[in-house]
């Protein structure tokens, strides 16, 4: 009778370890589940904001080219308050895009390719060799999204 009592509370036992451990290993896969889903999530929200600004740098830059294009061909000036107005509204229109660079993406690459481009982009304003600038800022551009593909891709760096 004693080895029935004994078998008996080593089965109970057992199911009961049994049981705890399935939970833990059941919880360890929900969270890492979880885990993937958020770095995913955080990756299309940094990958969102990079072309955003890439997207609003831009657009910067050919309305400044615009701008330039009708002061050298003597446009009349209510063209012209148009023009300045249409580049101050995409130099603002950089810095929702830039803000969420900023808080989603801590890589102090892309943080200084961030600021490189804004500087050489918003340069364009009032440089004397504006083809130089644009070309500048082109590259600023592509060295950004450079930069930023290898920092955000998921399998990380090449």
């Amino acid at each position: 009778m004693g080895t029935a009592i004994a078998a008996g509370v080593i089965a109970v036992v057992g199911t009961l370890l049994g049981s705890i451990v399935s939970g833990a290993m059941q919880r360890r896969i929900a969270q890492d589940g979880l885990a993937a889903s958020e770095r995913a999530a955080l990756r299309r929200d940094q990958i969102a904001a990079v072309a955003s600004l890439a997207a609003a740098a831009a657009d910067h830059r050919r309305t400044s080219w615009h701008r330039r294009w009708l002061q050298a061909d003597g446009a009349d000036e209510p063209t012209l308050i148009a023009a300045v107005a249409a580049v101050h509204a995409t130099r603002s229109a950089m810095a929702e895009p830039l803000a969420r660079v900023r808080l989603l993406i801590s890589s102090l690459a892309v943080r200084e390719a961030v600021e490189e481009l804004v500087e050489v982009t918003f340069s364009l304003h009032d440089c004397d060799d504006f083809d130089a600038a644009r070309l500048a800022s082109i590259d600023a551009h592509d060295r950004l999204l450079d930069i930023a593909a290898d920092v955000i891709r998921e399998d990380g760096p090449r």
